[in-house]
């Protein structure tokens, strides 16, 4: 499998885990996701994101930069999303659910780290 399709596996791996975030939030049981929120190595993205043979694969195609740039905003979608379990700790659940609206912080993050992917992925099939 080539970087773009592992890209785009990955990435919708990541939609999934900000939707299982949201959906723990709404049932009232965040202890089902602190494991993985927390660490941006444990999320599927993540593992993918930092295995050797991916860090290879950006190097090979010249597309180095966009991997410290994806890195850092996958850190940055983490510490959002850990933002966000701690205002649900402290029983702001309303809140911590807002920041996934538009135009919320988890939200905005997110988009953000969605569209730096999608330059990466328009370079690819140039």
């Amino acid at each position: 499998m080539g970087l773009l399709d592992e890209l785009s596996t990955a990435l919708g791996k990541h939609s999934i885990w900000k939707g299982k975030i949201k959906m723990a939030l709404m049932k009232g049981n965040i202890s089902e996701v602190n494991d993985f929120v927390k660490d941006n190595h444990k999320c599927e993205f993540g593992k993918w994101l930092y295995d050797d043979n991916t860090v290879a694969k950006f190097k090979q195609c010249g597309c180095y930069n966009y991997y410290d740039e994806i890195e850092l905003l996958h850190k940055k979608v983490h510490e959002a999303a850990t933002e966000v379990l701690r205002e649900a700790n402290k029983g702001n659940t309303d809140k911590a659910l807002q920041s996934f609206d538009t135009g919320g912080e988890m939200s905005n993050i997110f988009m953000e780290f969605t569209k730096s992917i999608s330059k990466l992925v328009k370079s690819l099939a140039a």
